[in-house]
């Protein structure tokens, strides 16, 4: 039932022996995990799963290298009406133990009518009808991404705006009331979720495959509220304050610097020309707009995304 992607060429190359292949790479003991929920008898779901998968190889789990994507500007016209843009920065992956404080900075910053780019942005500002901040992580890497749409003669205002606001936090200017609520607000969206079986189905699965033990809705409410500001700002000051990634490493006897981010715009942007703050902020040399030129890569693993 899942889309498959690909050309007419790459689709035509796939066989009935590569996909049994990939199936028999896949169904392997280190590999699987059997979960269920509900109205069951765990001596039967165990009895079951043994009779269908014990004869499976153990295996070992996969892990490979993929390219990542470093600091710098790109560019990329479609025909759309507004420019797209979306900012990416480095940030507390799952094996942190300030993995939750993470969350709730980028809860804090753009997630909900409440947060502060939707505050200021939209309500206060009128610059663009949606704005939003979130996560996408993995045990050993993670990124916050800050986007949006806009008309493209406010992007140049919309930019500025979101780079004050990042400066603001990288000051510590984020507030026990900001943190109180962005609490309340996962909180929330656990305790729902909490009520669906597939939602404890999935939890179970990831929570299994990322930290190897079952993790409750309960036990990360606890944690959530257990957050202090103080943890949150050790958050902001390393991924947003002095440059610490492996494209431009920190110097302690130089002065704080920023951690060089991603900007990405998409639609319509031909022709267009970025201030030198924002260059500058996406560790850019020049305003000349050379997508090749900005995209640095790196090594690290990419794994299944956890709960």
């Amino acid at each position: 039932g899942e889309p498959i992607f690909g050309t007419e060429e790459s689709l035509a190359q796939l066989t009935p022996q590569l996909v049994e292949r990939r199936r028999r790479e896949l169904l392997q003991g280190r590999k699987l995990v059997i979960v269920a929920a509900g109205n069951v008898i765990p001596e039967q779901v165990f009895e079951r799963a043994t009779k269908t998968f014990g004869g499976y190889p153990a295996g070992e789990r996969e892990s490979y290298r993929a390219e990542a994507t470093g600091h710098g500007v790109s560019l990329l016209p479609r025909p759309f009406g507004q420019v797209h843009f979306v900012l990416g920065q480095r940030w507390a992956p799952q094996s942190d133990s300030r993995y939750l404080a993470g969350m709730l900075l980028a809860t804090a910053l753009g997630d909900g009518v409440s947060s502060r780019l939707f505050l200021k942005l939209r309500e206060e500002s009128g610059l663009l009808y949606d704005i939003g901040a979130d996560t996408d992580t993995y045990p050993d890497t993670a990124a916050l991404t800050v986007s949006g749409a806009v008309e493209r003669e406010k992007l140049p205002q919309v930019l500025e705006m979101l780079l004050g606001e990042l400066d603001k936090v990288r000051q510590d200017l984020i507030s026990e009331d900001e943190l109180r609520r962005a609490a309340a607000l996962c909180t929330a969206q656990l305790e729902m979720e909490h009520d669906s079986v597939m939602a404890r189905l999935w939890r179970a699965v990831e929570t299994e495959l990322i930290f190897r033990r079952y993790i409750s809705a309960e036990e990360s409410i606890f944690k959530i509220n257990s957050v202090s500001l103080d943890t949150v700002r050790e958050v902001a000051d390393q991924f947003l304050g002095r440059a610490s990634s492996p494209a431009q490493p920190a110097d302690p006897n130089s002065s704080p610097s920023h951690v060089p981010q991603l900007l990405v715009l998409t639609g319509d942007v031909d022709g267009l020309s970025l201030s030198r703050d924002v260059w500058r902020a996406c560790g850019g040399a020049t305003l000349d707009v050379d997508a090749e030129r900005c995209f640095q890569t790196s090594d690290r693993s990419n794994n299944k995304r956890g709960a």
